[in-house]
């Protein structure tokens, strides 16, 4: 009787807790390195903006000073795995990784980007510099979108800007058989194999991003190629739930 007793006090307590309500979440972000200036802050609130209208969240952003924004995110918001959504500048390149599969989440130094950012590790060698192949001014973020592959699947659909075409059309026609590195902020996101000759477009089906990204990663890396790049990266300086 007391074990019953036990058990439906038990059940009772986890429906209450799970029936209060949940709170907002507050999001302090500042600059990675040094400082922004005014028309940099207003650019960082338009892109965050556009980026957040596709999760579904609106009216959210609140400059607490001159160096710290605060983001006001619904209590559903999963931080831990969209918050590169507010943090990641968005900077993109291809580069050629020389034949290798380069690992995800691993920094690494380009003819376009040949020293590393303020604030990285020390210890990160640039004694191999990558070739860009298309820079960040070459992806066209106003075509790049969803699409469905030949299986119905979804995919990636990255538009290259007309003046990197060519650069992009000798590299992949020599190529063949030969793997890609897509860059993020000079962070290895996704290295699909080549598998004839590009010009106008790159995508990426969902075999060449998986298991390495998720649905929800597909999503958030869209909305970071769709939307311009931050003047630089975020960090999170402080959250904190809403009183």
């Amino acid at each position: 009787m007391y074990r019953w007793i036990g058990i439906v006090g038990l059940a009772w307590l986890l429906a209450a807790c799970a029936a209060q309500p949940q709170l907002p979440l507050h999001v302090t972000l500042q600059p990675a390195t040094g400082s922004l200036s005014d028309s940099e802050w207003a650019s960082v609130r338009a892109v965050l903006d556009q980026r957040l209208n596709t999760r579904g969240v609106a009216h959210a952003l609140e400059q607490a000073s001159d160096q710290a924004l605060v983001v006001k995110l619904p209590a559903d918001f999963a931080l831990a795995t969209e918050q590169s959504l507010l943090t990641k500048a968005g900077v993109f390149e291809i580069i050629d990784p020389q034949g290798q599969v380069l690992p995800n989440d691993v920094y690494v130094c380009t003819s376009e980007h040949p020293t590393p950012p303020q604030g990285t590790s020390a210890w990160l060698d640039c004694s191999v510099v990558y070739q860009t192949i298309v820079g960040a001014e070459g992806l066209d973020r106003a075509a790049t979108q969803a699409v469905t592959d030949t299986r119905a699947m979804p995919a990636l659909e990255l538009a290259i800007a007309p003046d990197a075409q060519a650069a992009l059309y000798r590299f992949s026609s020599a190529n063949i058989g030969r793997p890609a590195t897509m860059l993020l902020d000079g962070t290895v996101v996704v290295s699909p194999v080549i598998n004839g000759a590009l010009r106008d477009a790159l995508v990426l089906t969902e075999p060449s991003m998986a298991p390495s990204t998720s649905a929800l990663d597909q999503q958030i890396l869209l909305a970071l190629l769709q939307h311009p790049a931050l003047p630089q990266p975020l960090v999170v300086a402080d959250t904190a739930l809403e009183e």
